[in-house]
């Protein structure tokens, strides 16, 4: 399974980010948060998903981009994701300057797929951005990722744009309300004003006003996930 990787400088140990791709794959978009991580002391692991039916895939952010990405995604099953995350998980723990400690991170469909590695029990954090499939499934025998809301065994940072037409508004109360009634410990922001995929920074037209913030969230809930754990927060933008 190739894997894109970005490196702090210095010897760490550091901390790891295991990043889950959009349909796109991983695209120079997810490369350069890659960085962003790196620059900020994160062992930023990139892993390709597809690699069972092309290992470099990579689609453009269009149509027949989102028909590629699609048919790709539906080719695989839950189990074989997390058996890629996992083999990931133990590819970065056995780097000499990793310090253990995992977090991860998806977008879109990745963003799905990082609800649902919240019900490992050995990683510190799970976040997930504008995650469509957490409640439907559009995929053959998928179960929605909603579904394993029990399980759920580490604090969930999640982000959506309240004018993502993808998820709508009682889907993301949805969400919330699962959360609340299995007692599970997460933070949900909502800006009201972005649409899917708002958080791109590399040169896009989709960069958005609350990205920026957006990106100090995520590394303050970093910061505080590898430090002493997360306690219960819900915000709202």
């Amino acid at each position: 399974m190739p894997m894109y990787v970005a490196r702090p400088e210095g010897e760490g140990p550091f901390p790891a980010v295991i990043m889950l791709q959009e349909i796109f794959g991983i695209t120079p978009e997810l490369q350069h948060i890659a960085g962003m991580l790196a620059a900020e002391g994160y062992l930023a692991v990139l892993p390709a998903l597809f690699h069972r039916t092309d290992p470099n895939f990579l689609a453009p952010y269009d149509k027949d981009g989102m028909t590629r990405g699609r048919a790709a995604v539906n080719q695989l099953s839950h189990d074989d994701v997390r058996s890629d995350i996992r083999a990931a998980i133990d590819w970065v723990r056995g780097q000499a300057e990793a310090s253990g400690e995992v977090a991860t991170w998806g977008f879109c469909w990745g963003g799905s797929v990082a609800f649902m590695t919240a019900t490992f029990d050995d990683i510190r954090a799970a976040i997930s951005f504008y995650g469509s499939q957490i409640v439907r499934s559009p995929y053959d025998g998928r179960p929605p990722m909603l579904d394993y809301a029990p399980q759920i065994q580490t604090p969930l940072f999640l982000v959506f744009g309240g004018m993502d037409e993808s998820i709508p508004g009682p889907d993301i109360q949805k969400i919330q309300d699962i959360l609340i009634e299995n007692e599970k410990a997460f933070s949900l922001t909502m800006y009201r004003e972005e649409g899917h995929a708002f958080f791109r920074f590399a040169g896009t037209p989709r960069a958005a006003v609350h990205a920026p913030e957006a990106w100090q969230r995520v590394l303050a809930f970093l910061q505080n996930a590898f430090a002493v754990g997360t306690d219960d927060q819900i915000d709202g933008e």
